[in-house]
């Protein structure tokens, strides 16, 4: 084809030079139509191929590629192993493929974040992919000038400058770990410095960022109360606000539970005076205690400490432990209410043996008739506190073995000894056992005599 074109000339204008001028021509055109791949630097201006034709000499022609033999270009990219369509379309070199197929890892590089969306040119000044930096600084200019060292990624991501759950994650390495509100504010807030890329050293008391926040407070007043400057004292830096203090009650000896969690601090702290606070419950309970009247409190002489019979959940119902005063309310006991025991209010001197109380039902007992048998006054004998019936009494440990020995099955009722159904402390033995045949078992036995009581006296345990 480039022959053609020169004879095409050359006829025109048959000289030498014609001919010469017509090859430069020719080689020009064809150097610029030229594909970019294997394409060389143009010639200097001026400068061009020499083409020497001898007069209507043919000229030489030129060789084709070998049948299939794809002609040799030049990757301008350099030394990349990479099919051109994993980046490149059909359509033009210039349009790129989106996603690109070109695994970019495969280089040691990984594309992550925003990297992923860089234009190829944005970290390759030309198109010379070879041997590219992988340094931050190498892209990215260093606004900390050098004074972080260079590894960006120890505070950065490749998704953005500025991560701040990242940021706050780090931090904790600091031993300053960042919570509540201090996890919300910039850092130049309190490193100082010009921007976040000069930030200074900062301390971590807390006063060195909030003495005017503690030089403000005034419910109560911190600066005029004395109080400490280490504000995680009594706030929690798990919060966003200085509301809600997180203060530790229990540090001061005195635990805040219950009803006491709810109240605010002036209800105990009037004036805001906080040292020297008593914590006896009568210094704050005093109107409650005088105003009680079931029992009444005052006249009862209870106790001023509270604590003693209530809680601090409520003031009811009372958790009084009558046990502590010598008599445990068990059975029956624990039902009845407090004036059954303890008439008009009086609590102390009450007495606590079973006839103070229960002289009524000793009385009014007829089966057997307890006072005309002359049963004693101290309930417990026979009588539990669950109830009057079934009695417990044990004739046989008490006085007399009628349900072992040689009398159990003897007798048919208690009327078999106690002929008197109205006292029981009568009784009799001859009814049974005849003088005729009593008598001869005794002839040798001093002082005996045919008696009831006398029987009683030898034979008790029989």
């Amino acid at each position: 084809m480039l022959n053609r074109a020169i004879q095409r000339r050359a006829k025109r204008c048959p000289t030498a030079v014609c001919v010469l001028l017509a090859a430069l021509i020719v080689a020009r055109s064809a150097a610029a139509a030229a594909p970019v791949w294997g394409a060389r630097p143009a010639p200097a201006p001026g400068l061009g191929p020499v083409v020497v034709l001898a007069m209507n000499e043919a000229p030489a022609p030129v060789s084709a590629p070998a049948p299939g033999k794809a002609l040799a270009v030049e990757n301008p990219h350099g030394n990349i192993k990479a099919a051109c369509e994993e980046c490149h379309t059909a359509e033009s070199w210039t349009k790129m493929r989106r996603p690109t197929r070109f695994q970019h890892a495969s280089t040691g590089f990984p594309l992550d974040g925003r990297h992923a969306s860089a234009e190829c040119r944005a970290c390759h000044g030309s198109l010379g992919f070879s041997r590219v930096a992988t340094s931050c600084v190498d892209c990215h200019r260093d606004v900390h000038e050098g004074r972080k060292g260079l590894r960006c990624q120890e505070c950065h991501t490749a998704s953005r400058w500025v991560d701040r759950s990242d940021a706050v994650r780090r931090h904790a390495s600091t031993g300053f770990p960042l919570r509540g509100a201090h996890a919300l504010v910039e850092c130049a807030r309190c490193h100082g410095g010009s921007d976040e890329g000069h930030l200074t050293r900062a301390s971590t008391a807390c006063a060195s960022c909030h003495a005017s926040d503690y030089a403000a407070a005034r419910n109560p007043d911190h600066k005029a109360l004395g109080y400490s400057t280490q504000c995680q004292d009594c706030h929690d830096a798990a919060r966003t606000t200085w509301t809600g203090s997180g203060f530790n009650h229990a540090a001061t000896g005195f635990a805040l539970t219950g009803a006491h969690g709810l109240v605010g601090c002036a209800s105990c702290h009037p004036n805001n005076r906080f040292a020297g606070t008593p914590t006896d419950c009568y210094a704050c309970h005093r109107t409650n205690f005088e105003a009680t009247t079931n029992p009444n409190h005052v006249a009862g002489g209870f106790a001023t400490a509270c604590v003693t019979c209530h809680s601090t959940n409520a003031w009811r119902p009372a958790a009084f432990n009558h046990a502590a005063t010598g008599f445990a309310l068990t059975g029956g006991h624990a039902s009845v209410a407090c004036a059954s025991c303890h008439p008009n209010g009086r609590f102390t001197g009450t007495p606590t043996d079973c006839y103070a109380c229960h002289r009524t039902n000793y009385e009014a007992a007829l089966n057997p008739p307890h006072a005309a048998s002359g049963f004693g006054t101290t309930c417990t004998t026979c009588h539990t506190t669950t109830a009057w019936q079934p009695s417990t009494w044990d004739h046989d440990a008490q006085f007399f073995r009628i349900y072992s020995g040689t009398h159990r099955g003897r007798w048919t009722s208690c009327a078999t000894c106690h002929t008197s159904p109205s006292n029981f402390a009568v009784f009799t033995c001859l009814q049974c056992h005849s003088q005729s045949a009593t008598d001869p078992h005794h002839s040798n036995v001093s002082g005996y005599r045919y008696d009831s009581n006398a029987c009683y006296s030898c034979h008790r345990r029989s």
